[in-house]
């Protein structure tokens, strides 16, 4: 259903970049931002998106290590696993966009593998008696059990 959602939502998003992206002429935003606005609105715009974007980064690392550190390596200490990957995402970040696909492509690769083994060898646990119509009874359900 989310994602049923989301692809709405995309219908309605991109129109709207595409249209700010016109009206821009292809300027870098925060150059189109000091030009045509207040300098101070400007700098403020900026850097709430750079702390947003700092959360983000902090929330996603933390998931990520708390999920890797209780399904794969449970004896290995959060300070290596947030270092070594921190360090890892740093140095990406910091190479062109070419080098993170390259790595992407190879990461996909192997994520598929693993997910293929996975779905083999769970095969036999499988209860396909669970998988129910979605709106069997009507949206409301749904939505009673998702925001009340």
């Amino acid at each position: 259903m989310t994602v049923l959602l989301t692809c709405l939502l995309t219908l309605i998003w991109v129109p709207l970049l595409v249209y700010v992206n016109k009206k821009t002429k292809g300027e870098h935003l925060f150059q189109w931002m000091k030009k045509h606005m207040n300098k101070s609105f400007t700098n403020v715009v900026i850097f709430l998106i750079i702390a947003y974007l700092i959360i983000m980064k902090i929330a996603t690392l933390r998931e990520a290590i708390t999920w890797i550190n209780i399904i794969f390596l449970q004896r290995t200490p959060l300070i290596i696993l947030v270092l070594l990957f921190g360090f890892t995402c740093c140095l990406l970040a910091a190479t062109s966009i070419r080098t993170i696909s390259i790595v992407n492509v190879f990461l996909l690769f192997f994520i598929v593998l693993l997910g293929f083994f996975v779905s083999f060898t769970n095969f036999q646990f499988k209860d396909y008696s669970l998988l129910q119509p979605v709106l069997e009874n009507g949206y409301f359900p749904v939505i009673k059990r998702n925001f009340f």
